[in-house]
């Protein structure tokens, strides 16, 4: 079975997600290549770049595996087997390994997520032309209640967002990008310290754990993989550190500066523009079949009212 049939299957059958939430082929997966059900933990899935803002790691940094971490609940050969299985539906569908590829075929792929669910939209043609589609309310329409949006429709939404930024930029982001300049430098220095506070705690912890050690309370299998995750964890709070250090002006900072200034010389537009829509939109999220919001890389989300003849 595919991860989309489990997911409707534990759906039928009434099961609950960890979270109380509808369960989805994308969850399912995500529990099938999760490596901790075999004992091992993974380090640095996830990194955090220049602007502070966090990214799946997919080789721009070290990542780091501890096997037999802890008490597993599979084998690890029965987890290699399902790796195989999935891999092998990867090559039946002909579907690479990393999806990159895919998200910048199209300026909308990828990026637009659903407020029902949370899931992300699938373009998909259609007799009246391109549309965009919830996948769960494409696999299970009782999962989700979110119907497809016109892809023009999107694009005329952008471009009228656009149009209003270059008419009241001074009234939008002029007071926007000031409000920011206002909490950076003191929210700089509170990361600052809550960094140093954590590296404080993971201090007082090794000590904790030596006392433990000596008076024969903690066996030392368990006092190295300890150690060694605390010292991994200070190592992410150094590099964490030297950045916040360095880094005088935060990103949502530079973000609404440089829009800005693409704003001021911006004649009115009239049609779409990928390069205009890729480089300063961070996603879309979709609330009904009548209403978008466009999240922008500086921070600000800015909503737009569809044209009411989706499909």
């Amino acid at each position: 079975m595919g991860t989309y049939k489990i997911a409707q299957m534990l759906e039928k059958r009434k099961i609950p997600t960890h979270k109380g939430g509808k369960w989805s082929g994308l969850t399912v997966k995500g529990i099938l290549v999760n490596e901790k059900y075999y004992g091992a933990a993974a380090f640095q899935k996830t990194y955090t770049d220049s602007s502070f803002r966090r990214h799946n790691n997919h080789g721009e940094v070290d990542r780091y595996y501890a096997e037999e971490h802890h008490e597993p609940i599979i084998s690890r050969e029965g987890f290699d087997n399902v790796q195989l299985i999935l891999q092998k539906h990867i090559e039946e569908r002909n579907i690479e390994r990393s999806n990159d590829k895919y998200h910048k075929k199209y300026a909308f792929s990828g990026i637009m997520i659903c407020s029902v669910c949370g899931g992300k939209f699938k373009r998909q043609t259609q007799y009246s032309g391109i549309a965009w589609a919830c996948t769960t309310h494409l696999y299970n329409k009782d999962a989700c209640s979110m119907k497809c949006l016109k892809d023009t429709a999107v694009k005329a939404a952008f471009v009228t967002m656009l149009n209003k930024l270059i008419f009241g930029y001074q009234f939008i982001l002029s007071p926007y990008l000031e409000e920011l300049k206002l909490s950076d430098t003191g929210s700089n220095l509170l990361s600052i310290m809550d960094i140093k506070n954590e590296l404080q705690k993971n201090t007082d912890r090794k000590q904790e754990l030596r006392k433990l050690r000596v008076g024969g309370f903690l066996d030392s299998v368990m006092y190295t993989q300890e150690l060694r995750r605390i010292e991994k964890q200070n190592e992410e709070y150094r590099t964490m550190l030297k950045t916040q250090e360095k880094t005088a002006v935060n990103g949502s900072i530079k973000e609404t500066e440089k829009l800005l200034h693409f704003i001021e010389v911006l004649e009115t537009q009239t049609e779409f523009s990928d390069e205009a829509f890729t480089e300063y939109v961070e996603n879309i999220i979709v609330y009904s079949r009548t209403c978008i919001g466009f999240r922008l890389k500086c921070g600000l989300t800015l909503k737009e009212e569809l044209c009411t003849g989706t499909e």
